[in-house]
């Protein structure tokens, strides 16, 4: 279920792990950890700028929809401390397991340290 790759991912984006997030991360063609789109290296590169720009202390699905190809958008609410942002997050379905294609990052670029 959509809902519940996006609890796993930001489980594991929340533990900062990596192994976790590469399995769930992907999109109808699998884990981008199976995938030959980036090497393991890049693929932890972005995984840690995953983990920075995503932390967060708790978050709430607000809401649920249709997307393109299939997908499902949810739009989230992501806090961190006293800070709270929204954003949204594509669900793909592989086979017979959802994976988290990508999120909106704009509305979490100022809350997203530097390097």
């Amino acid at each position: 279920m959509p809902r519940q790759a996006l609890e796993s991912f930001l489980s594991a984006v929340r533990g900062q792990d990596l192994q976790a997030m590469s399995l769930i991360w992907g999109n109808k063609d699998g884990p981008v950890r199976d995938s030959k789109v980036f090497s393991r290296e890049e693929m932890e590169q972005r995984e840690l700028i995953l983990i920075r720009c995503l932390k967060h202390d708790r978050f709430r699905v607000l809401g649920e929809a249709a997307a393109a190809d299939n997908e499902r958008v949810l739009q989230v609410e992501l806090t961190r401390g006293t800070v709270i942002k929204v954003t949204d997050f594509y669900i793909a379905k592989g086979g017979s397991r959802w994976y988290v294609r990508s999120a909106n990052m704009q509305p979490l670029m100022d809350s997203c340290p530097n390097r």
